[in-house]
């Protein structure tokens, strides 16, 4: 186990592609993120776990640019080398970032197929065809309900248009917020090995999980936070083994 916020890269490794530092975070008086430091390597999966209101998806919506009125960051954000804090979301997302938000947030009224162009809005190469039957091919169901309009489906076929259309962003990084939140165990198990074939994959993640046995099982490394702060971090399948990270998050 490392020392609270620190990194675990391998000897001679490239720098982190994301690097946080300092991270503090105020929604008014109220102080959500508390001096947050945590790096992401390529390559790798990284999950933050923690009980409700431990500041979770503040953090993903902080890196991300998703902020909401009244906020005050402090710290550093960067992504690729380029301090990203004080960037539009807009302008994080075209450096290929995608973030898949908590509560999925679909356009209900629009078609699967609709939902899953919008996450290619920003590209102009010539690609986006065969990465939608891409998608079609990962996510059998959404190639079958293509026309449906996004709001009548179930709660996981909206989580997996969800992570496709991230994935028709074609980001080199993804932020996954509660991707089993709300879904039955079988579909959970699904959304799961989705994220184990991206890691497959090689596509850098970034996961926040209230299941956290499943988070640290598909992991590389985890942060843990409370009340926003990072209170220790290390590899998944370590603090998996932690006598206390089991009692406090594991139920064992």
């Amino acid at each position: 186990m490392t020392a609270p916020g620190s990194g675990t890269p391998v000897a001679g490794s490239a720098p982190p592609l994301l690097s946080v530092r300092s991270l503090s975070v105020r929604y008014g008086a109220a102080q959500a993120l508390r001096n947050v430091d945590l790096d992401v390597y390529e390559g790798e999966i990284v999950t933050v776990i923690g009980g409700n209101g431990a500041g979770k998806s503040t953090t993903l919506k902080t890196i991300s640019g998703v902020g909401e009125m009244l906020k005050h960051v402090e710290g550093s954000i960067t992504f690729q080398g380029t301090e990203i804090r004080r960037k539009p979301a807009y302008r994080i997302a075209r450096m290929g970032m995608a973030h898949v938000p908590e509560g999925r947030r679909v356009f209900p009224e629009s078609s699967v197929e609709e939902n899953l162009m919008l996450g290619a809005y920003r590209r102009k190469d010539a690609d986006i065809g065969a990465d939608l039957d891409a998608i079609y091919v990962r996510f059998p169901i959404l190639a079958e309900r293509r026309h449906q309009q996004a709001g009548l489906m179930s709660g996981g076929e909206q989580q997996m248009l969800a992570i496709g259309r991230g994935l028709m962003a074609k980001p080199s990084f993804l932020l996954l917020d509660e991707p089993s939140l709300g879904l039955a165990p079988l579909i959970v198990e699904q959304v799961f090995a989705a994220i184990r074939r991206l890691k497959a994959e090689g596509l850098t993640i970034l996961l926040v999980e209230q299941l956290a046995t499943k988070a640290l099982a598909v992991a590389d490394r985890a942060y843990i936070l409370e009340t926003g702060s990072v209170v220790t971090s290390g590899p998944a399948s370590e603090l998996a083994r932690d006598p206390k990270v089991r009692a406090a998050y594991l139920g064992t």
